[in-house]
């Protein structure tokens, strides 16, 4: 069900599987993410006809597809510029690397739907343009996925999810597991300062501490499975399947079998920079070994 909330005076939030945001300062609202498709965007926007707000920019806190699927829809309505970080509009504006990003070459055709592929849309680089409000860094979930915080509210994009969610998932789809948890303590700074923090999944709440450590926890609980599974050394596919088999996660679908494995992929990359594990090639497999000490 869709609801329109005013968590806080003249910001709102259009509660629905992807949040959509409206900041409104000086008759003029800035609409933060446009939602999955044209559908959520013509909602959205009609909604906000109600209102009487007045949208004169549209700003995407990431590119990944329930995002930005709305922007074309949004712009050929009202012909509003776009922006969000370099990194993003970048991706935004060649939707096919969405799923390239996640699968690692021309991706598979069940993988180019609307799902993970939008349609494309001009989006400019946010760091040129001066906004009434703080723009924050929240990459890790993505590679440049920002945030907007005001006097009294802050959104999160896809910084973290609800526990719910964390429980049924059990590997959180993160592009750098080691930059998600920076961000996501970078927030907990934020905590007891009178902001309304506003994900894009989620109800809007004052006080997320517990859902935000739920969310580092599970990205450390990943981390900890994966370095006791490495000390002998495993070959890179079987300790993806024994982590699986750790969490009893069963993968119903390939695309969902494929985001698992791109976010496994993370943790490699991520835990090799820190100098926690190492790979070694025998000229068939790749093996993962833990750094000894």
């Amino acid at each position: 069900m869709v609801k329109l909330l005013e968590p806080v005076d003249n910001i709102y939030v259009i509660r629905s599987r992807v949040n959509i945001g409206y900041i409104c300062i000086d008759k003029e609202c800035y609409m933060i993410d446009s939602g999955l498709d044209q559908d959520q965007a013509r909602r959205a926007l009609n909604l906000a006809r109600d209102k009487g707000l007045n949208i004169t920019t549209l700003l995407n806190t990431h590119s990944h597809a329930d995002h930005i699927g709305g922007n074309k829809f949004v712009y050929d309505r009202l012909g509003v510029p776009i922006y969000s970080s370099r990194i993003e509009a970048s991706i935004a504006m060649e939707p096919i690397l969405e799923p390239v990003m996640l699968y690692g070459g021309y991706p598979l055709p069940i993988m180019r739907n609307k799902l993970l592929m939008a349609d494309p849309s001009n989006i400019g680089d946010i760091a040129y343009i001066k906004l009434p409000f703080e723009v924050i860094d929240l990459k890790g979930h993505s590679p440049g996925m920002i945030g907007f915080k005001g006097d009294n509210y802050i959104f999160v994009g896809d910084s973290y999810l609800e526990t719910k969610l964390i429980k049924k998932h059990k590997i959180l789809y993160n592009y750098h597991p080691g930059y998600a948890v920076d961000t996501l303590e970078n927030l907990l700074d934020y905590i007891g300062k009178g902001l309304i923090f506003i994900p894009s999944h989620g109800d809007p709440a004052e006080d997320p501490q517990d859902i935000i450590y739920d969310n580092i926890e599970c990205i450390l609980r990943v981390k900890d499975i994966l370095l006791n599974s490495v000390s002998g050394g495993i070959e890179f596919n079987k300790l993806f399947n024994k982590i699986l088999l750790k969490l009893d996660l069963k993968p119903q679908t390939i695309p969902h079998y494929i985001l698992y494995k791109s976010a496994y992929r993370g943790y490699i990359s991520w835990l090799l920079d820190e100098d926690m594990i190492t790979l070694e090639y025998d000229g068939e497999h790749i093996y993962v070994k833990s750094v000894r000490k």
